[in-house]
């Protein structure tokens, strides 16, 4: 799987987009999306340019997860990699910030300027499916916030997990990056 998303982000969209492909993640509950998530982010973090900045947004469901987030980052390599969540309110230089969707909806600006400030950034969306968008212009804040992000950081390198994104094609509406639509 990390190899398959390494090889998405290379891939610019079509002519007229400029935006770099995602990549979904729909593997089967227990599988490990977040270890996946958390080896890509190191992946990253090991390739970064001397004196560049990396930053990588994990958006995920509960602040529980948090926690989860950063095991997974430890277990595959990255424990030198600041990792914070948002229960703080300072942002790192680089590294990565869990933080969940109803988060990201109230502090979308701050997210977007901390991260518009790297060399290198990446958004992971863990159970994307609940950003309930159901409209490309979205319906919730948060889906707003999502597609904000996205369309504001072109290359930005995004991941959308969800062992049931795909249960309903609108709740895909967000997955802009895909290229589908």
């Amino acid at each position: 799987a990390l190899v398959l998303i390494c090889q998405s982000h290379e891939v610019l969209l079509p002519p007229g987009r400029d935006q770099r492909q995602g990549f979904c993640l729909g593997d089967g509950t227990g599988v490990g999306k977040g270890r996946v998530l958390a080896a890509l982010f190191a992946e990253r973090w090991a390739r970064r340019e001397p004196g560049g900045r990396l930053r990588g947004l994990w958006v995920s469901v509960s602040p529980d997860l948090g926690e989860a987030a950063g095991r997974e980052l430890r277990e595959v390599g990255g424990e030198g990699i600041p990792f914070l969540t948002n229960r703080r309110n300072r942002l790192p230089a680089e590294g990565l910030v869990f933080c969940t969707y109803l988060a990201l909806a109230r502090q979308s600006e701050r997210m977007l300027a901390w991260l518009r400030g790297s060399t290198d950034c990446v958004l992971m969306m863990d159970e994307s499916h609940r950003a309930k968008c159901t409209t490309q212009r979205g319906g919730s804040r948060t889906c707003q916030a999502l597609l904000q992000l996205q369309r504001s950081l072109p290359l930005a390198r995004v991941v959308y997990s969800s062992a049931t994104g795909a249960q309903d094609v609108r709740s895909m509406m967000h997955m802009e990056r895909l290229g589908l639509w």
